[in-house]
């Protein structure tokens, strides 16, 4: 990105062509649509396209473009009419049956507990255990301390498990 800061045509297409790559990959994970993948690559290379300007050469690249996909994909989403808690009802839930410390029961379980979470919350949560962000990737896309990230997660996770137990002792 640096070199593309400073003008160099060459390496800034061949960045884009590794990003679409990537951010394909990234789309699939983040369980978008696959209709919409595409545009979602394209407006998210459009995005960095218009934004280059702004990254910050001493910060890293990646959370950088993370905050901007993610971005993009939710304005996708909201485009198309669906928010966090309709993409949740497509989550397997194998991958996050840790929250609960055991199997969660049922799949509707998992998606009213997850739902019941803050947008914040929830965000914070998709992104540490089911994306396999790092907590200072997940910082750094939504804009705020490592720390205060952690901690969003650490009581979301403890909020989860509660709602979880209280369904499963009913």
């Amino acid at each position: 990105m640096v070199f593309a800061q400073a003008g160099d045509e060459e390496i800034y297409g061949r960045l884009l062509e590794e990003l679409g790559s990537y951010l394909e990959a990234l789309f699939r994970r983040l369980r978008i649509h696959p209709e919409l993948i595409e545009d979602a690559v394209q407006d998210t290379l459009l995005a960095v396209h218009r934004a280059r300007a702004t990254y910050d050469a001493e910060r890293p690249f990646g959370p950088w473009l993370l905050a901007l996909a993610r971005h993009k994909a939710i304005d996708l989403e909201r485009w198309h009419g669906r928010r966090w808690a309709r993409e949740l009802q497509q989550v397997d839930t194998e991958l996050v049956s840790w929250v609960a410390g055991e199997r969660v029961e049922t799949k509707m379980d998992l998606e009213s507990a997850l739902a019941a979470l803050s947008e914040s919350a929830r965000e914070a949560l998709l992104m540490t255990k089911l994306w396999g962000l790092s907590t200072e990737e997940g910082a750094d896309a939504v804009g705020i301390a490592p720390s205060a990230f952690k901690s969003r997660v650490h009581r979301a996770v403890l909020l989860a498990r509660r709602l979880l137990q209280g369904r499963r002792s009913r």
